[in-house]
């Protein structure tokens, strides 16, 4: 998808597409979905399970320093909060909505969100 200034604005993720009786195209939107970054190590324990793979098929990895953990802050402003925006403000000109896909924990670190009814005229217009 580009910008208009012909530069890529990224890859839409999903397109939801609805068609009239005869297949042709009546309206679209996008869902993004958004994976979660890690910090930590993920090559030294795999590598530590391939070396004995039989002895280590129940290794705890987990209370190690370099344990791999979800990264948040990184995956929300660094990856989602671009996309939203130049993804989006695509979208929103040619009036076509957006839905985002993530993990119910990373949901939980976000922002606090205003709920709206689905009825709404703010969703509708």
């Amino acid at each position: 998808m580009n910008d208009r200034f012909g530069k890529s604005a990224g890859n839409l993720d999903f397109v939801l597409i609805a068609y009239d009786d005869l297949g042709k195209i009546i309206d679209f939107g996008a869902l993004e979905v958004q994976a979660v970054y890690i910090s930590g190590n993920v090559r030294a324990p795999f590598e530590e399970y391939l070396s004995a793979p039989k002895q280590r098929a129940n290794m705890d990895w987990s209370r190690q320093r370099f344990y791999p953990r979800p990264d948040y802050l990184s995956s929300s402003r660094q990856r989602l909060a671009p996309q939203l925006l130049y993804k989006g403000a695509i979208l929103s000109a040619w009036r076509k909505k957006m839905a985002v896909a993530v993990d119910s924990s990373f949901f939980t670190t976000l922002p606090q969100m205003e709920e709206i009814d689905r009825h709404s005229p703010k969703l509708h217009g």
